[in-house]
Parts: C-alpha cells; sequence; structure tokens
C-alpha cells in the first residue's frame, strides 16, 4: 500500500480503535520513513506554517506542536487547526474542539469529517462516528479510505452486510488496501458467507505474508491470541473438515511460534495444506520457509521455486526469493530479485533487510546502511535481525563502535545473537576490536568479544585473561562470565569454571546460557544427574533449543535412561533434522535398548551428515563388533583411532583388539543369519528347529527368543510365539521394543484389548516409538475406534515421516472409519517418500471400495509390476476383474494366487468384513469363499468348509517381518 500523510494518519487511528492484527502497513511514523526525502524538499519550498507544522510532525521533529500551535494563532486555517488536532491525537491528547472549528471553516473537506469519525469512535460514539464517515464519503466519493471507515464502524454495530457493501466500495477504489482485505473478509465471516471470507483472506495474504489472519476464518478475533488455542481450534477444525486446506495452514503458522517450536509440525501441516491446495503459492512459500529453518534447503528451494511460478507478482514472496538467493551466496541475484520485491510490495521490512545484507556481501555498504535504516525504522518486532545485519555492516565499514552497539542491542533482543556461531563473522579479526580498545581501554563489550575470538581460536589462557578484564569493567554483561566459565573448563579448572557460571546464573536467572554450560562442565566432570538438571533449567528458558535437547540426551544415556534419552534426542531431531549430533547419540541410545536396526539407522545417518567423525564411527564400530562382526567394524574402528583426542585409553585399547581379531561370529548371531536365511526360503520350520537347538544351549539369549518368535509368526503358531516373546521381554526389563513386539501376536489371537494394552505401556517408555504408535493405531482400529486410531497413526507419522508404513496404517484407519478420501490421499503420500507397492496395493483396495474400479486396476497392477510374485497383488486384482464384469480372468487370477500361496498371503483383515470390530474368522470366511469361488470354476462343485483347525493355519502370511509392510 502506498501512503500518504492522510491515509498514514487513518491507518494509525485505525490501529487503536480496531484490531486488525499484524500487517506491515500499521507502523505509526511508516510515511516518514519511506517518504523522508519527499517530506525534506516539500518543507523546504513552503512557507505556509501550518504545512511546515504537519510535515514536521511526520518527520519526527519535536519542534511541530509549537510550529501549529503559532498556525493556529496566526494563520487560522482550518489545516491548521486539523493539523494540530491530528497531532495531538498521535500523542493520545487530542482536542476535539481545534476538529469542529476546522469543520465550521471548511464544511465541505472529507477529510476533516473522517478525522471527526475517528475522534467520535474512539470516544465510544458509533453511530455518531458512523455519520460523519458517511458524510466524509459523500465528499469524497472517489477516495477509499472513507469507505473502509464506514466498513469498520458497521462491523463494530454489527451491520455485517452494509459493512461489505462499504468495503465492497474502498476495495473497488483501492484494491492494494490489505487491511480492507482483512476488514471484509471479518465481516463476511460475522455475515455467514465463510467462502467470501476466506477468497478476502487469501487475497490479503497475498498483500502481506500473514497467514496468522487465518483466525478469522475460525472466528477469533481477540487482540491477543494463545497460539496453543489457536493450534487446538485449528485441530479440531481438522478433525470435522480434514479438506480444509486453510486450516493446516494457520495451525502450522502457530506450532512454529517460539511458545511451541514445532517446526517439524508446521512442515509437516503445510505440506498437507499444499496437497490440498496445490495452485495457492503463498502456501508453497511458507512451507519453503519451515523447510529453511528445518534445514533441508533443498526442498525449500523446490517449494519456492513453485510458489513464484504460481505468483510471480507477490511481492513478499519475491524477497523470500531473494533471501533464498542471498543464503546461497548469489548476493547479485538477490539483490536484483529484493529490488523487484520492494517494486511490489514498497511497506515490507524484511525486503530491505535482506536487501541491505546483500548489497553488504557485495561491498556496497553505504547503500547496505540505508536500507537497514529504513528496515529498522519500519519494523520494531523485527529489530533483532535488522540490527545484527547493520552491525555487520558498520563492521564492514570500520566503524566498530557502532558494530558493537548494534550488536549488544540485538543480542538483548534475541539470545541466538549472543554466542552462536553468527557472531564468529564479527570476531573474524582481533585487529579492529585492539583499535576499538585503543580508542575506548574501558569498553567492556569489545573485551568481551575479544574474549569470544580468543575462544573461538582455542586459545583459552588468553581468553580468560580478556575476558576476566571485562569483569572488572562497569556494565560488562553476564555473558562474560560464562565464557570465562567456558575457557576455565579448556583449562581443566572445573570448581572455578562451576563458579563463574554459577555466577553467571545469579546475574541473569531468565537466560539459559549459565545454566546450560554448567550442565555442560558438569556433564564433561561425570556428574550426569546435575548436568541433567541443569538442562531442564535451560530448556525452560530455550525449550527449542536442538543442543539443549541434544546434551539431556547425552546426560540421560550417562544414566542408562535409554528410552528418555531417545526421546530428547528425538526432539533435537524434530528442531533441527540434520543435527549429526543427535543422531549419533541416538544411535547409542536405541542400541543400549536393544533397537540394533535403528542404531545402526541413526549412527549411519549422523556419518552421512558429518563424514568421517570419529565418535560416531567409534559407537558404530563397537555395535558391529557387540554384533559378532568385526569384519564390517573394521573401517570405521580404523576412522575412530586415527583421532588422537577421540578416545580414553581403555577405548583404543579395545579397538586395537578388535582390529587383531578374526571373523568369528557369535554361534547365537550366526544361527539368526542361518535362520533368516532359511525364512528368506519360506523353510519355516527348518529356521525354528534350528533356532530351538541354539536356545537348548543359551535359554536366556532374547534375541535367539525373538528370532524364533518370528518364525513361529510366520508358521500361525501364534502362542508359541507369544510365549518366546513374553520369556524376551522378561530378560530386557523396560524395553520398549520387546513389549511391542507381542502387540502384533495378539493381534493375531483376537486379544487386541490385551495388544493396545502392550502398546500403551510400550508409548509409556518410548513416547517416540513410531512402530509403538502404529500397533496401537492397528489394536484401536480392529476395536472398531477409528478415530483414536487415525489419531495414534498420526502420532507416528509425525515422529517418523520417513516410514511410509504409517502412512499406510493410517489410512486403513481412516478407511475403516469411512473417510475413503483420506485414506487414498495417505497413501499417495506414502508414495511420496519411495516407491512403494504396499501403499499402491492399499490405495487399489481403498478405490475398489469407492467404487472407482479403472483406478483400483491401475494401481493393483503397478503395484503387481513391482512384486510379480505378490499372491495379495493377484488375489485382488482378480477380485477387481470381477467386479468390472471380467470374470473368467478374474477367476483366472485368484487361482494363480491360491497356486502361489493357499493361505493367501495377506494381512487377515485387508480383505476382511466391515463393522465395529474386525474378526479373523469373518475375514477367512471371505478368503474361503474365494477358494471356493476357484474351485467351483475348476470342478463345477462347492468345496466343503474347512475344519477350524485348517483355518487357523492360513490365518496369516508366511512373509514379513516385525514392523514391516506386511505388517
Amino acid at each position: 500500500m502506498s501512503l500518504n500523510p492522510r491515509s498514514n494518519a487513518l491507518v494509525e487511528a485505525l490501529g487503536r480503535h480496531f484490531f486488525l492484527g499484524r500487517s506491515s502497513s500499521y507502523v505509526p511514523g511508516r510515511h516518514a520513513v519511506l517518504h523522508a526525502a519527499a517530506l525534506r524538499a516539500a518543507l523546504a519550498k513552503t512557507k505556509v506554517r501550518a504545512e511546515r507544522g504537519r510535515l514536521l510532525r511526520l518527520l519526527g521533529d519535536p519542534s511541530a506542536r509549537a510550529e501549529l500551535d503559532a498556525a493556529a494563532r496566526k494563520e487560522g486555517s482550518a489545516a491548521a487547526f486539523a493539523w494540530r488536532w491530528e497531532a495531538d491525537d498521535a500523542a493520545g491528547r487530542a482536542d476535539a474542539a481545534d476538529l469542529d472549528r476546522a469543520i465550521a471553516l471548511e464544511p465541505k473537506n472529507g477529510w476533516w469529517r473522517l478525522w471527526r469519525a475517528l475522534a467520535r469512535a474512539g470516544a465510544g460514539s458509533r453511530e455518531a462516528a458512523l455519520e460523519e464517515a458517511s458524510a466524509a464519503a459523500g465528499l469524497m466519493p472517489a477516495d477509499a479510505l472513507p469507505h473502509a471507515a464506514r466498513g469498520i464502524f458497521l462491523s463494530l454495530l454489527k451491520r455485517h452486510e452494509e459493512a461489505v457493501a462499504a468495503l465492497d466500495a474502498a476495495l473497488a477504489l483501492d484494491p492494494s488496501l490489505e487491511w480492507g482485505w482483512r476488514l471484509r473478509g471479518i465481516a463476511k465471516h460475522d455475515a455467514g458467507d465463510a467462502a467470501g471470507c476466506l477468497a478476502d483472506c487469501e487475497r490479503a495474504m497475498r498483500l502481506d505474508e500473514n497467514s496468522g489472519l487465518l483466525f478469522v476464518m475460525l472466528g477469533i478475533h481477540e487482540l491477543k491470541t494463545d497460539p496453543r488455542r489457536s493450534v487446538d481450534a485449528a485441530t479440531r477444525r481438522i478433525e470435522s473438515n480434514p479438506e480444509d486446506w486453510w486450516a493446516y495452514v494457520f495451525r502450522a503458522d502457530n506450532r512454529r511460534t517460539p511458545q511451541i517450536g514445532e517446526n517439524l509440525g508446521a512442515v509437516q501441516d503445510l505440506r498437507r495444506a499444499a496437497e490440498l491446495a496445490p495452485d495457492r503459492g503463498f502456501v508453497w512459500a511458507y512451507l519453503s520457509r519451515c523447510q529453511v529453518t528445518s534445514g533441508d534447503f533443498k526442498e525449500a528451494g523446490r517449494s519456492l521455486q513453485k510458489a513464484v511460478e504460481l505468483e510471480p507478482e507477490t511481492g513478499w514472496i519475491r524477497a523470500w526469493q531473494g533471501e533464498f538467493q542471498r543464503r546461497g551466496g548469489d548476493a547479485k541475484t538477490a539483490e536484483k530479485t529484493l529490488d523487484r520485491a520492494i517494486a511490489l510490495f514498497p511497506d515490507y521490512e524484511l525486503a530491505y533487510a535482506w536487501r541491505g545484507s546483500a548489497r553488504r556481501l557485495q561491498g556496497k555498504s553505504k547503500a547496505a546502511l540505508a536500507d537497514l535504516d529504513v528496515a529498522i525504522a519500519l519494523k520494531p518486532h523485527t529489530l533483532d535481525l535488522c540490527l545484527f545485519e547493520r552491525m555487520q555492516t558498520h563492521r564492514a565499514m570500520g566503524e566498530t563502535a557502532a558494530a558493537l552497539a548494534d550488536i549488544q542491542a540485538a543480542s538483548r533482543l534475541n539470545a541466538k545473537y549472543v554466542w552462536e556461531a553468527e557472531p564468529a563473522r564479527f570476531g573474524a579479526g582481533l585487529a579492529e576490536l585492539d583499535a576499538e580498545l585503543k580508542r575506548d581501554p574501558r569498553s567492556a563489550l569489545a573485551r568481551l568479544w575479544r574474549g569470544d575470538v580468543l575462544m573461538r581460536l582455542r586459545d583459552f589462557k588468553a581468553a580468560e585473561k580478556e575476558l576476566t578484564r571485562a569483569l572488572a569493567l562497569p556494565d560488562c554483561p553476564h555473558e562474560a562470565l560464562v565464557l570465562r566459565g567456558r575457557a576455565r573448563s579448556e583449562l581443566g579448572r572445573g570448581k572455578s569454571a562451576l563458579a563463574d557460571l554459577s555466577a553467571a546464573i545469579k546475574k541473569a536467572p531468565g537466560s539459559p546460557d549459565g545454566w546450560a554450560w554448567r550442565g555442560r562442565v558438569k556433564l564433561l566432570a561425570g556428574s550426569a544427574a546435575g548436568a541433567l538438571a541443569d538442562f531442564d533449567a535451560a530448556l525452560e528458558r530455550a525449550k527449542n533449543s536442538a543442543w539443549l535437547l541434544c546434551w539431556k540426551g547425552e546426560a540421560e544415556i550417562r544414566l542408562k535412561r535409554w528410552a528418555a534419552a531417545e526421546a530428547s534426542l528425538t526432539r533435537a531431531i524434530e528442531v533441527h533434522v540434520k543435527f549429526a549430533d543427535a543422531h549419533l547419540w541416538r544411535g547409542v541410545a536405541r542400541a543400549r535398548r536393544g533397537d540394533r536396526e535403528g542404531a545402526h539407522a541413526d549412527l549411519a545417518r549422523a556419518l552421512e551428515l558429518k563424514p568421517g567423525d570419529g565418535l560416531a564411527s567409534f559407537h558404530r564400530a563397537s555395535l558391529l563388533a557387540a554384533q559378532g562382526r568385526p569384519g564390517e567394524a573394521r573401517a570405521d574402528a580404523e576412522r575412530a583411532l586415527a583421532d588422537p583426542g577421540l578416545l580414553s585409553p581403555a577405548e583404543r585399547r579395545a579397538l586395537r583388539a578388535l582390529l587383531r581379531r578374526k571373523d568369528s561370529r557369535d554361534p547365537a548371531t550366526e544361527g539368526i543369519a542361518a535362520a533368516r536365511a532359511l525364512q528368506k526360503e519360506g523353510r519355516h520350520e527348518e529356521a525354528a528347529e534350528l533356532l530351538g537347538r541354539l536356545l537348548a544351549r543359551r535359554r536366556r539369549d532374547p534375541d535367539l527368543l525373538e528370532a524364533r518368535a518370528e518364525a513361529w509368526r510366520c508358521l500361525a503358531r501364534y502362542d508359541l510365539s507369544l510365549a518366546d516373546l513374553d520369556a524376551a521381554a522378561a530378560l530386557k526389563p523396560g524395553d520398549a521394543a520387546a513389549i511391542a513386539r507381542r502387540v502384533e501376536i495378539k493381534r493375531h489371537l483376537g486379544d487386541f484389548a490385551g495388544g493396545l494394552a502392550d502398546a500403551d505401556a510400550a508409548i509409556a517408555l518410548a513416547p517416540a516409538s513410531a512402530s509403538a504408535w502404529v500397533q496401537r493405531s492397528e489394536c484401536l482400529r480392529s476395536l472398531g475406534r477409528y478415530d483414536e486410531a487415525v489419531a495414534a497413526a498420526t502420532n507416528a507419522v509425525e515422529r517418523d515421516r520417513a516410514w511410509t508404513w504409517a502412512l499406510v496404517v493410517r489410512a486403513k484407519a481412516r478407511r475403516q472409519g469411512g473417510d475413503v478420501e483420506g485414506a487414498i490421499a495417505d497413501t499417495l503420500e506414502a508414495e511420496r517418500g519411495g516407491v512403494d507397492a504396499y501403499a499402491r496395493g492399499w490405495r487399489a483396495e481403498f478405490l475398489r471400495k469407492a467404487g472407482r474400479l479403472e483406478e483400483s486396476l491401475a494401481d493393483v497392477e503397478r503395484a503387481s509390476a513391482l512384486q510379480p510374485q505378490n499372491a495379495w497383488f493377484i488375489a485382488l486384482r482378480g477380485q477387481i476383474l470381477c467386479d468390472l464384469g471380467r470374470r473368467e480372468q478374474g477367476l483366472a487370477e485368484l487361482q494363480r494366487s491360491l497356486r502361489l500361496d493357499p493361505r493367501l498371503s495377506c494381512d487377515y483383515d485387508f480383505l476382511g468384513a466391515e463393522g465395529p470390530a474386525i474378526r479373523a474368522d469373518a475375514a477367512l470366511d471371505w478368503v474361503w469363499g474365494l477358494r471356493g469361488a476357484c474351485v467351483a470354476a475348476a470342478a463345477s462343485s462347492t468345496p466343503r468348509r474347512p475344519t477350524s483347525s485348517a483355518r487357523r493355519r492360513c490365518r496369516r502370511p508366511a512373509s514379513g517381518s516385525w514392523g514391516g509392510a506386511a505388517n
């Protein structure tokens, strides 16, 4: 919106009299910032005292009031009285008599009538305000603002349809009024026009980046909304209307706030919104910003490109594109993109801040400083970012004192600018700090920064000395104590380090820094319990710090609280998906809990993110060695030994011994590997016998028991499988994975309540376990509690987005709960995680249930192409062909499926009956009915129903593994 002096006053007044929410246009003094040069030029030309007073006020000159007083006395013009009222109104002490005089002198001046409308609204007289605004609109029919003011007053009087009409007139005259679209959206919502309300919100969101204005759609109009309450409201809306894309956008906007900090959840919500509304560019732009916060720059770039393609003329999207280019190192292109963004949206403060940064990187310091000065004046609530950027510009210009003042101000506003990576750029060299100290030897801040630079250079002795000198100066920030404590810890002076950090906590108890580093020092000294208490205190003050969560996980590992450690580290990964250390320590926690597969995956991910990391290599070598795989462990062991300061002498001796060992495997490990090989060939009975012989010698080996339980499961001997799993769980008390493995077997036995109890016990031990949540969902689904099943599966999806089976499980629950379209959407999302035959198979079944047989056939054929010998897919294809009337082809497919696997290798409930409880017997009736149809086609007779013992033998497929796709 291009502001003029009069519209700026209107906006300022409306900001007090009516809640409009966040918008870049609602900052007092914005006009003076954007048009200061024009105002000064006008001031130099005019000799009219009233005009001079008005221009001085807009420029923020304190002499403005005296000039307007003189104008009122000597000129006595209507403008002199009106502008004096405007100045006093901005200061909160306006005299209505001034406006009355102005109107008496110029009764046909619409602006004075509009201002009197605002004055009367401010005094609580809405009817009188509406009368004045209507008069102003009559005097200025071609100006949008009086019509907009009428709309506001009509809304306040609950005359919503008339308000919509007034705002229609305003927006027809000036479609750039972002807040006008917002106000009309509110009026339409209150008038019951939800579709019109959403359309107006979308228009406003294209003019300004505020996705939070979607509270209008939920009827939330408070001045200050609680993000948690907003998330709850959006969640309720999604539960009742899962296709409302805007509700996902609104929930994402609140989930990523500092009060909640669920950026990963916000990403998931925005992905879903983009699926439901793929033609809305601003949704892709919001998704891109959340993906950058998560560290997923590749996907962020793709989302942003989609946003720009859809909405090339949306100013704030162009601005974000420029910032993305700047972060990618292309400052020149970024500057051009930001030029275009500012031309499209001249009120957007971040565009100036980002362009200032791009110009700084190109050496255009003066132009950069001008941009950053505008950004700082435009938006106080982004002041920390703008100050930080201006600090770097001042530094590039050699203005060290100004740079220090800016970074100190930025640090007070936002702790991330204190001792994170960014200030290291400021401390790239000591020369400028030395020059500043020569100019001002008593600058505590300069000494503090010099100490920080020395810390980064690992000169801890010099850093301690510099920080001690800083602390001797007045007004030294508490961060100096934190840094000196860290330096002393590095020098091996633990007691004095703890004393410094305790003093920092006493000086600034609200800051997380002292708590965090004191905890770290305690952890390094071996006091894990004390460290954990400090980390918890720090997390109360900075709950979304991935580093703090990771350190907490380390402390919990030292205390052998494996499940709690895994939960803390999973949370760290949710905050920062590419955090190598968090993956490393979660791998350690999982290995200690017996989840070797999860441990291998985490350690591999840690090494992928930080190639050659010695600590991750050491832990993976240890894990492989414990599994009797020294040959595979050697490369990791050699990498760990190459890092001289990484391991203790005992650890180094153990790794060297490992390198000298031959590839001799533990008999149990060898036996399990041999049993798995037999099972791959379908020789499950031989596998069970082999494992039984090993268990005769090692009865208390939980790995052997779990392996045999898997063999019994494939043989449909669920009672024996459950007995082995019970014994394994007894040997590993507190192991959530061991408990969770029993759930599926209990489901096969029809003990859904018992399975649910086990799933809940596993979740209580490991709330971050996606597998346990999946098992809970399956039990709830079998009990007919479909909404709860969907919620449990959603928990699994949020904890492990890469595990496509969790999406398939949620799809099954949604389909049985009647949400076929939601089920189909979940299988589509599962396929986006990678080609998944089972996702296609399930989608084919859902489409068949929805009567979309041709689409269903196409999906099952694609699934069969991936797994040509899967009897499940072949049987389903046969059923679809029968439904299409192609009976001969269908029966031939059903016969082929039975030849491949007489028991039909499928989940017993996949082809099962629908109803409040899915029973295995009811499902098998359907299976045996198919078998009968096949036999009838071949022998023209209906087979005798099999005995109950025969039916028990065909309940479960011979393929699949714990938590795999066949489950």
